[in-house]
């Protein structure tokens, strides 16, 4: 049984998006029919509905409509059976983006930002980066989404403890036409990331600085337009309606995101790193929904008796519960979206070699 996935039949419409009427067209423009109807199909809606010997049409890049006729003048193909189900989305990828380079490193502690122009005091915080201005297509990243039957990713710069906005992208050739929502959702994490900036330089200094940086909006707010320019505040206060996504090292990072979140009235998306099974009804009661990794850590190799005993309890308990960890969840009713961020990275288990 043959499958197909939607978003190689809107690779195949990309045919008809070859010109844009924004931009001049060199030569005469094409009139081709850009309306299909795809008959006889196996559609899969969610995982719980499925349409059999269905019709839709397609106009442009966009479903227009299920179970009615071809619409007049489409181009008519008939899938015979086969199966077509939604694109796979991912909303944890730095796809597109640049990497994140770490600045000149001095001889003498850096204690002021060095960003230019009227923004905040600390570099690490970054909520005027907007990742749509900074979005590039990559042909092989593109290939190896789609390959894996992803459509869509959800991409941002990872990089610092407020990252800017994530864009909404689709995996085509064309940066214009891949770009679906240019600012999506904001993004933060506990980690300050490439800055050379002296504070904060520990976990608790990332907490202070975020609660700061809340307690500092609200009192911007209200007095905008009468006090100093901050750049950075007006963006921190501009984004706050987006969906806020904080990427977390271990499943207590999430707790501790959640308690700023509850402080200052704000639900995350929480991005995991697939040992939430260790503290369930806790990150249950955040109420958050979770993206959460594949990278299940890799088998000890255990050659070696005199090395095999330095193996520590925990370790193996990992090892062995982690590719549970979306059971748990979903058997827990925590709602959560896979991600393959870092599938090709994996970290192994200690090196036993090394230890």
């Amino acid at each position: 049984m043959r499958i197909i996935s939607l978003f190689l039949l809107f690779c195949i419409l990309n045919l008809e998006a070859s010109f844009q009427e924004t931009f001049p067209t060199n030569g005469a423009p094409e009139r081709a029919s850009n309306s299909y109807a795809f008959i006889n199909g196996i559609l899969h809606i969610d995982a719980d509905t499925v349409l059999e010997g269905t019709t839709f049409n397609i106009e442009g890049d966009r479903i227009v409509n299920v179970g009615y006729p071809p619409a007049l003048g489409s181009v008519i193909i008939d899938l015979k059976g086969k199966h077509v189900y939604p694109s796979f989305i991912d909303l944890s990828s730095s796809y597109g983006m640049p990497k994140a380079q770490s600045k000149e490193r001095k001889n003498k502690p850096q204690y002021k930002s060095s960003k230019e122009g009227a923004f905040g005091w600390n570099e690490s915080l970054n909520p005027e980066r907007n990742a749509s201005l900074l979005f590039k297509h990559d042909s092989k990243k593109a290939t190896a989404y789609r390959s894996q039957g992803f459509g869509a990713v959800l991409t941002h710069y990872n990089d610092g403890i407020h990252r800017g906005t994530g864009s909404f992208v689709s995996l085509g050739e064309n940066e214009n036409l891949n770009m679906l929502k240019k600012k999506a959702s904001a993004h933060l994490s506990f980690s300050k990331g490439k800055s050379r900036q002296a504070y904060p330089n520990s976990l608790m200094g990332v907490t202070a600085l975020l609660r700061q940086s809340y307690l500092d909006a609200e009192w911007y707010e209200p007095r905008k337009g009468t006090v100093s320019m901050d750049l950075t505040i007006e963006a921190w206060l501009d984004i706050q309606e987006l969906p806020q996504v904080f990427e977390t090292k271990e499943m207590l990072d999430i707790l501790r995101a959640d308690r700023i979140g509850e402080e200052f009235g704000v639900q995350y998306i929480f991005k995991g790193n697939g040992d939430e099974y260790q503290r369930l009804d806790d990150i249950k009661a955040a109420g958050g929904s979770l993206i959460i990794p594949l990278n299940f850590p890799k088998p000890f190799d255990v050659s070696d008796p005199l090395l095999t005993n330095t193996i520590e309890i925990e370790e193996l308990k990992h090892w062995e519960l982690a590719p549970y960890n979306p059971y748990f969840l979903e058997d827990n009713e925590i709602p959560f979206s896979l991600t393959s961020c870092l599938l090709y990275t994996s970290p192994s288990p200690r090196d036993l070699s090394t230890s």
